[in-house]
């Protein structure tokens, strides 16, 4: 089977960590000169909307995938859609099929919050999953305005609104006993939705 042959670039950004993350990729960027890494530094915590409201700004090209750096969804997802599918689509957005299953307490505040993001939005899907392919232009991520949690459900909410089409697909979630998401986050998401819901709806 003939592969996608296509000019990519990796942008990371590093949310005010203070682990050994920026060298990593610092490292990556030594090793591999050849491909285009772009290493960006919030110097403290601005969260996750914040953090990849900037990597959207920064990227050069339209089509773009979002992946979490823990590697809870594997970039090798991306191969198993045709160039032209993923060209044509506004948004790919992932649904998670548990190999390595969370712990109970997190799947149940995510079907929960599933279940609430449903009955105050109308959007019935896993909006959590980190895995998406977007395909939009750059004007939409200036349009952003969550910094936490909330983003993915603000960015499928503004697609909505400009009737963009949003396809779901499966893919393969490996659980990460080190995940940064804890209950509290839960809660400010919730915050998240309200104001999002006053916006669109």
């Amino acid at each position: 089977m003939k592969r996608n042959h296509f000019v990519f670039e990796i942008i990371v950004v590093n949310d005010g960590s203070r682990d050994n993350s920026a060298n990593t990729v610092r490292f990556a960027k030594t090793m591999y000169p050849k491909v285009n890494i772009t290493l960006l530094n919030n110097v403290t915590n601005m969260g996750k909307g914040y953090s990849i409201t900037r990597g959207l700004l920064k990227a050069r090209h339209r089509t773009v995938a979002v992946i979490d750096a823990d590697c809870s969804v594997s970039m090798v997802e991306i191969e198993k859609y045709d160039w032209n599918f993923i060209r044509k689509t506004p948004i790919i957005k992932g649904q998670r099929r548990q190999v390595v299953r969370q712990p109970l307490h997190r799947i149940i505040l995510g079907k929960g919050f599933k279940v609430m993001v449903w009955l105050m939005t109308g959007l019935y899907m896993d909006t959590q999953c980190p895995f998406s392919i977007l395909n939009l232009p750059k004007r939409f991520y200036k349009n952003l305005e969550i910094d936490g949690f909330g983003i993915d459900v603000e960015i499928l909410l503004l697609a909505r609104s400009e009737s963009l089409k949003i396809v779901p697909v499966i893919v393969d979630y490996y659980d990460i006993s080190r995940s940064s998401v804890k209950p509290k986050h839960y809660l400010e998401m919730f915050r998240e939705v309200k104001k999002i819901k006053k916006k669109f709806i």
